[in-house]
């Protein structure tokens, strides 16, 4: 996504495109919720954006808004600005660099950095072998962002809350996954996450399975007693 700023004139606002029901929509703050958060390392963006205001450990707000717009000529606003320190992944640890100069828009759903923005920073990136490597200005490699299947360079930080693992008993876990030698083989491979299983719960009897497996009595092939004289005398039925 290639990224143009501009400052928005008087005039722009009489534009239809900027009526007051829409500006007003795009700069009410809102509820940072649960959802992960997504940063895409991008060739095509000429600033770092970012939805996620409290990654900002400095922040401005911008009056006027800052007018952007994208290749495809949709527009929208940012509404602040300021140092964004994220995340990255190298080689099983984190890095938590700072950018400067960062944009907060509320109309992405995802922050784009902007390799060209590194670039200016003084940070040098080399893509290959599969992945992207980040250095900082001091030579010292602060991120490693593997390459996806989708052949993008994305890291996607799940909140800490979505990855509580839930503890559960033996028979808790037999409701939710069926067979119980099944159920503590998905657990136990790693095939199932979000659940730990309680080392301490014992097998006991699962009423439901003991009706679902009910037998009936079986139907003697050799007919005993008279038969029915009338409709309707006996009903037999197969559920």
């Amino acid at each position: 996504m290639e990224i143009d700023l501009q400052w928005c004139s008087p005039d722009a606002w009489e534009d239809p495109l900027f009526d007051e029901e829409m500006a007003c929509a795009i700069i009410t703050p809102v509820k940072q919720d649960a959802s992960p958060h997504i940063e895409l390392y991008d060739s095509g963006a000429t600033r770092h954006t970012s939805p996620y205001k409290p990654d900002f450990i400095s922040y401005v707000p911008l009056s006027p808004p800052v007018f952007l717009n994208t290749t495809n000529q949709q527009h929208f606003l940012a509404i602040g600005t300021g140092t964004l320190t994220i995340q990255v992944p190298n080689l099983g640890t984190k890095s938590e660099p700072t950018l400067c100069d960062a944009l907060h828009t509320l109309s992405v759903a995802y922050t784009p950095m902007s390799l060209g923005a590194l670039d200016q920073e003084g940070y040098h990136t080399n893509i290959g072998s599969g992945r992207l490597d980040i250095v900082s200005p001091e030579g010292e490699r602060v991120g490693q962002i593997p390459r996806t299947l989708h052949r993008l360079y994305k890291v996607k930080h799940t909140p800490e809350s979505a990855n509580a693992a839930e503890l559960l008993s033996i028979i808790e876990l037999h409701h939710r996954l069926g067979h119980i030698a099944v159920a503590r083989k998905l657990v136990g491979s790693g095939a199932v996450t979000g659940i730990d299983l309680d080392p301490s719960s014992e097998e006991c009897n699962c009423d439901t399975c003991i009706f679902a497996r009910a037998t009936r009595l079986p139907v003697p092939k050799t007919r005993i007693g008279p038969p029915a004289q009338h409709f309707g005398d006996e009903i037999h039925t197969n559920v």
